[in-house]
């Protein structure tokens, strides 16, 4: 079935680069000319082509700051942007390129930033801030940068303290709260503070008992 979503998905784009020869840089030609080029990749990188896959993404980023470019920085050009740059963030540590991958986050968290900036503090660009943070601390976590990896998780945990309140703490939220304390866990046990982890984990408990019992509650 994936073979079959790849071929689908080669058709797609191609009909998407006819559209951009025939209509020109619009956005939206150039959009869905990014979309495409991310799905094809997406199945590449679940049929374990990751070289292919990395190809797809580098074209697609190139696609999307031309986007960019082209809207003068509009909040959804930078959305995709970003996204490039997390897919290509995803592919290298999948490869083992963690430097590279590094890279990436780091300038997908520059736009997480710069996306908060245009578009103040709503949940959306709260929880793609945070995302962003977690990706830079899990590959300095791979990296074995323990105390950097540490510090982004604190970060993390503070924005999502603060998608709590914007939010009203919905379940996402919550769930999302929740990852913040286990990775803060997870890094401090990697580190020898068992006792902190031990706090961040029964805490992470205490947070999912409550989630799951909201869930049930609508």
């Amino acid at each position: 079935l994936l073979e079959q979503a790849r071929r689908w998905y080669e058709d797609g784009l191609r009909v998407t680069e006819r559209l951009v020869r025939v209509t020109g840089e619009s956005p939206e030609a150039l959009h869905d000319w990014s979309v495409s080029l991310e799905r094809v990749g997406d199945v590449e990188m679940s049929l374990g082509l990751l070289e292919e896959a990395r190809k797809r993404y580098e074209e697609g980023l190139r696609v999307s700051e031309q986007l960019v470019n082209v809207t003068g920085g509009n909040p959804g050009a930078l959305k995709d942007r970003l996204i490039s740059l997390r897919r290509l963030g995803r592919v290298h540590r999948s490869l083992g390129l963690l430097e590279e991958a590094r890279l990436r986050y780091q300038e997908a968290l520059n736009v997480s930033e710069r996306l908060l900036k245009m578009t103040g503090d709503s949940s959306e660009s709260l929880r793609e801030w945070s995302i962003s943070l977690e990706n830079v601390g899990d590959v300095e976590m791979s990296l074995g940068s323990l105390e950097e990896a540490r510090q982004r998780y604190e970060e993390v945990f503070r924005v999502r303290e603060r998608l709590r309140q914007v939010s009203r703490d919905s379940p996402q939220a919550l769930r999302d709260w929740s990852l913040s304390l286990e990775r803060l866990g997870d890094v401090q046990c990697s580190l020898g503070l068992l006792e902190d982890a031990r706090q961040k984990y029964e805490e992470v408990l205490k947070v999912r008992e409550r989630w799951v019992k909201d869930i049930v509650t609508g």
